[in-house]
Formats: structure tokens, C-alpha cells, sequence
């Protein structure tokens, strides 16, 4: 069964190159969103096994939306 990851990345080029590694790694499938908003936004309508974030972010930094989608759990 493949694993749903959540991609939050502001950069596209990053968000692209890292999503496409993921998927032709194989059994992954790769949701990709470009900030915190949009990373809290998508966990509300799919679940994910694996979120990985970029950091500094603008509006809501990464470990800021990791800090509340571990308090919808």
C-alpha cells in the first residue's frame, strides 16, 4: 500500500524536485502545497502517514503547522 506524504514547501523548484524523488522512489504517493495554511487546510481533508516541511516559511513556518496538526490528532 503506498504511503500519502505531505510536501510544505514555498519554493517550487525544491517542492518539485523533492516530490518527484518521492514518487520515482516508488510507493509513495505525494501531496505537495506551498505553505502552512494550505498544509493545514489539506491534513483536514486526507490523511497523511508522512509530513515533510520546509522550516522558514512565510505566514505560518513549518514547525508552527507541524504544532497544530499534532493537536488535531
Amino acid at each position: 500500500m503506498p504511503i500519502r506524504v505531505l510536501l510544505v514547501e514555498d519554493s517550487a523548484a525544491m517542492r518539485s524536485f523533492v516530490g518527484s524523488v518521492l514518487e520515482a522512489a516508488g510507493n509513495y504517493i505525494v501531496d505537495e502545497v506551498k505553505d502552512g495554511f494550505d498544509a493545514l487546510r489539506m491534513v483536514a481533508r486526507a490523511e497523511h502517514q508522512l509530513v515533510i516541511t520546509d522550516i522558514n516559511m512565510p505566514d505560518i513556518n513549518g514547525l508552527e503547522a507541524a504544532r497544530r496538526m499534532q493537536q488535531w490528532q
